[in-house]
């Protein structure tokens, strides 16, 4: 028998990132007969299998992060159903180009008018665009993204670099909001991260 948890909210997060659309739930089971179901079961077998015989590469926090994510993916699309396949779910352009622009450079200090202008459109078309393909704002959006790079950066680094140095490298500017939202996504402290 294989346990596997995922965090309520990092799983709600990436089912909004995979499946382009905010606010899908899972089904309240999933049929580990069907393809789908059978080839994630299979993947997280092979995963555990993996990490169980290595002592090395696959016990590095990177790494483990990676593949997290990787297990995390394949669960969701194996649960989730696909859409009708004639029909198409898209972000606009105005959308695409300001997550293309974050994701480039994260660490930016962004503004709603730069976001703005990179769309080519208000700052409250923007937004509105944001809630409805992304479900949620810019700023959130990017948030989430910072807190991504910011979580392998504290796993791989030590003395002398804290983790204020981390958080200040990736655009954050209140630590305490930052520690919050790390703990509700991570399940730990950042600090916790910095010093394992």
């Amino acid at each position: 028998m294989i346990g596997f948890k995922i965090d309520e909210h990092y799983l709600q997060r990436e089912m909004d990132r995979i499946l382009d659309r905010p606010g899908r739930s899972l089904p309240l089971q999933l049929d580990l007969r069907g393809d789908a179901g059978q080839s994630w079961l299979k993947f997280l077998r092979s995963t555990y299998d993996l990490v169980a015989s290595d002592d090395g590469l696959l016990h590095n926090d990177l790494m483990r992060i990676q593949l997290s994510a990787a297990v995390t993916t394949g669960f969701v699309l194996a649960a989730v159903p696909d859409e009708d396949p004639g029909r198409s779910v898209y972000r606009p352009r105005v959308v695409k180009r300001v997550i293309a622009a974050i994701h480039d450079d994260p660490a930016r200090a962004w503004t709603p008018g730069d976001m703005a202008d990179i769309a080519g459109v208000s700052v409250r078309r923007l937004q509105q665009a944001f809630r409805e393909y992304v479900g949620v704002t810019p700023f959130a959006y990017l948030h989430d993204v910072r807190i991504e790079h910011a979580h392998p950066d504290l796993a791989v680094s030590g003395p002398p670099t804290t983790v204020l140095d981390v958080i200040l490298r990736w655009g954050f500017t209140h630590p305490g909001r930052f520690a919050a939202e790390y703990r509700r996504k991570y399940g730990v402290p950042p600090s916790h991260t910095l010093t394992r």
